[in-house]
């Protein structure tokens, strides 16, 4: 009997060969050779077997349990409620890998804000965190500015902002805000939020970043406005609502996490930056005690990459239940920051141990 004719070479070769992944968890699968649709320029690996699906990573914290990283998130809040403010802060703490709202950053990296508007007064608003922070004001920090929005709905445009993006390697992209960034789109159209939500991910995917889009709420506050097909997209999304002096973040949806904890935050006044700064509520001039001072002190003076609880108890001398209670008020008020296993001063955390006192 005559043997059969050979099986056609398939185009894109799916042998179950372990397929390694490269830092953006894209698979390369063996292939026999030929080009196919996934040798187009800035194509990305799109064949796995189960084998190797199961070894790519698991998705992972940006900012410790608020902002996953390689994600698309949003934030949507009514006007005047400090989403820009927010998401300044959280860029800036990317970037310089300081500690954002006593939570540590996973992922240090360079961060892109797209200004819808405003431009001119938003370099006022990084001299505010600089202040706080004690940043030199003339120093770098990390973050660029894309002065104008990007137009979602215009591909060619998505192209040129990748490219020109990839020189930053950034970790965070803000873009401020949907509306801008969609010019003349109707937002409840599914099909022209299906092309903004299509550009997203491709800057998301080809950056391999977060991407943060602030958007607007409906007129009455309570979810965020538009198309569907925005949260069905979302890895993450956040609400924003001012309830008298406190600015309310609210995890609204959260694929891969548990939703994280609320955060009632406010908006401050920074001397000589003629600007302000969103912080966790309940923090300015917070008193300290002596044990907790020591503790802070301990930690600045000993500990520059973070103590374990038994070092930073003995670095103070304090009682086992004193140092746990120490700890907990000071992780309470933004002065320490749980890194893992180790704790860390945050850069209000510092200023209370060179001043003796909250600011």
């Amino acid at each position: 009997m005559m043997p059969g004719p050979e099986p056609p070479e398939p185009e894109v070769d799916l042998i179950a060969e372990h397929i390694p992944f490269d830092r953006f968890g894209a698979g390369q699968p063996a292939r026999h050779g030929g080009a196919s649709a996934d040798d187009a320029p800035g194509a990305r690996r799109v064949w796995y077997d189960d084998v190797a699906i199961c070894r790519r990573p698991a998705p992972s914290w940006l900012i410790e349990n608020l902002i996953p990283d390689q994600a698309l998130v949003f934030l949507w809040a009514l006007p005047e409620t400090g989403k820009t403010f927010f998401a300044l802060l959280v860029a800036l703490c990317i970037t310089t890998g300081r500690a954002c709202l006593g939570r540590a950053v996973r992922r240090q990296g360079g961060a892109i804000f797209v200004v819808g508007e405003g431009a001119a007064h938003f370099g006022r608003r990084i001299v505010a965190w600089k202040v706080a922070y004690h940043w030199p004001v003339d120093d770098a920090a990390g973050l660029q500015i894309h002065d104008g929005p990007l137009d979602l709905l215009n591909d060619a445009a998505v192209d040129r902002f990748v490219w020109d993006a990839r020189a930053f390697a950034p970790a965070f992209v803000v873009l401020d805000t949907l509306a801008r960034c969609t010019p003349g789109a109707d937002e409840n159209s599914a099909r022209e939020m299906g092309i903004a939500v299509r550009n997203l991910d491709r800057i998301k995917t080809d950056l391999a970043c977060t991407v943060l889009v602030l958007a607007h709420a409906n007129k009455g506050g309570t979810a965020e406005r538009g198309s569907s097909a925005l949260r069905g997209a979302a890895d993450a999304m956040f609400a924003m609502e001012r309830v008298d002096d406190l600015l309310v973040l609210r995890p609204d949806k959260s694929k891969d996490f548990g939703l994280p904890d609320v955060i009632n935050l406010e908006l401050a006044e920074v001397e000589g930056a003629h600007s302000m700064l969103v912080r966790q509520a309940g923090t300015a001039g917070a008193a300290v005690t002596t044990f907790e001072l020591a503790a802070l002190r301990a930690l600045r003076d000993n500990f520059p990459d973070g103590a374990k609880s038994s070092e930073l108890q003995t670095a103070a001398n304090l009682k086992e239940r004193t140092a746990y209670r120490v700890v907990a008020r000071l992780v309470d008020l933004n002065m320490v920051v749980k890194a893992g296993p180790a704790l860390r001063l945050t850069e209000y955390g510092r200023l209370v141990a060179d001043r003796g006192t909250g600011i």
